[in-house]
């Protein structure tokens, strides 16, 4: 299995280890996808012919040492998920903890995947720049933040989520 170095995906997924199915990322419908409840993200993968890693999980430990020990000039970590352990080209491997073995089931999101909008199916997208928006939050004093859209082309206003008295106003980026 590869998977592109710039999908740093155990970022969604849950710290807490009483929910043991969403502390390691895992593969559905050829995608690698991870949740902790509130986010979910989804990459995709690539596999070679004949590969199985459907409803396999990936350790965390693993795609980081893939990632760290794949060349600068790939854009790919590699990765082969067995039943038991993730192996990588150089031979290091990690346990896999596998549903049938822990005694959970992965959770099933096709559900929730296929509700996911495409920029043509949208009222409107918005494209946001992160940092400006981490920055704000933080110029405003919150953590949390309610972002407030007329439209596509108009300023988005931040309201912070407690309701402090400050506000942010982000500018409409240009996109095309």
């Amino acid at each position: 299995m590869r998977i592109n170095k710039l999908h740093k995906i155990e970022a969604a997924c849950s710290k807490d280890d009483s929910r043991p199915t969403l502390t390691q990322p895992f593969i559905q419908n050829g995608r690698a996808i991870a949740t902790d409840g509130k986010i979910l993200a989804s990459v995709p993968i690539q596999t070679a012919e004949g590969e199985e890693v459907e409803d396999k999980r990936i350790p965390i430990d693993a795609l980081k040492a893939a990632r760290k020990a794949t060349l600068k000039m790939y854009p790919d970590a590699t990765l082969t998920l067995g039943e038991k352990s993730c192996t990588l080209p150089n031979g290091a491997s990690y346990p896999v903890l596998h549903p049938e073995y822990d005694g959970s089931r992965l959770p099933k999101v096709a559900e929730i995947v296929s509700a996911k909008l495409t920029k043509e199916d949208a009222a409107f997208s918005v494209t946001l720049d992160l940092a400006l928006l981490e920055r704000l939050s933080e110029a405003i004093g919150c953590e949390k933040v309610t972002l407030c859209f007329k439209d596509a082309k108009s300023i988005i206003t931040v309201l912070p989520y407690d309701a402090n008295g400050a506000f942010g106003l982000i500018m409409p980026m240009r996109t095309e």
